[in-house]
């Protein structure tokens, strides 16, 4: 049994104000607002738009890629580029992986590549099965498996010791996938569309299975 989730779309003047707040009138608010100031630019390096930023788990560095066909990674203590890793195709989306010490890049050529997130050493080109530019990349399981999406459906790729095989592909969307996300236990995989639903796919045994209502099994 499949399950899907329609969105409703909802505005926040639909929602009442907490107990004992008074009214708020954004527009008011909105006019007499100061415009923020950022507290620094940072020079990054890159010479075409950047489509994705993402900090590493200790905190320490970032990993921004471009469509200038590179990854970079900056140190936060002074905001240096430390690592710059040059790629034949842009870059849609990149993932980091701590425990693996590992780097995917989602590129337009429809592959997925594999580095060192220390070194931004090659590791792995996972190519052969997207057959449209990958627009979204995740590590799940301590960087064991790497999922991939592109338009059409989601990949599970197998890495060990530094080789990487498709494991399973996932469909079932009537439109294009925008964006998936994986829950931090690695169980559970949720995949967002253009089709307006939402998929949950159960992560078991290595084999992503379209997640099942047990309670309504069980009765």
């Amino acid at each position: 049994l499949s399950l899907s989730l329609s969105l409703t779309p909802f505005t926040t003047s639909a929602l009442p104000p907490p107990p004992g707040f008074p009214d708020f009138d954004m527009a008011s608010a909105s006019a007499g607002a100061q415009p923020a100031s950022p507290l620094r630019v940072v020079d990054s390096g890159h010479t075409e738009e950047i489509h994705c930023l993402e900090c590493l788990p200790d905190s320490s560095s970032l990993v921004s890629a471009s469509s200038d066909k590179t990854v970079r990674l900056y140190h936060v203590s002074d905001w240096t580029t430390r690592q710059v890793l040059h790629l034949p195709s842009a870059v849609n989306r990149v993932a980091v992986c701590g425990e693996a010490n590992l780097l995917a890049a989602a590129c337009v050529d429809t592959s997925v590549r594999l580095a060192r997130l220390t070194t931004f050493e090659a590791v792995a080109v996972l190519t052969g099965t997207h057959r449209f530019q990958v627009m979204s990349v995740s590590f799940c399981q301590r960087g064991r498996l790497v999922l991939s999406a592109d338009e059409a459906g989601v990949v599970v790729w197998e890495v060990e010791h530094r080789r990487a095989r498709a494991h399973l592909s996932i469909s079932g969307h009537s439109d294009r996938i925008n964006k998936m996300s994986v829950a931090l236990d690695g169980k559970l995989l949720v995949t967002a569309s253009a089709d307006t639903t939402l998929r949950l796919w159960q992560l078991v045994h290595d084999l992503p299975q379209q997640h099942e209502q047990q309670q309504q099994q069980q009765q």
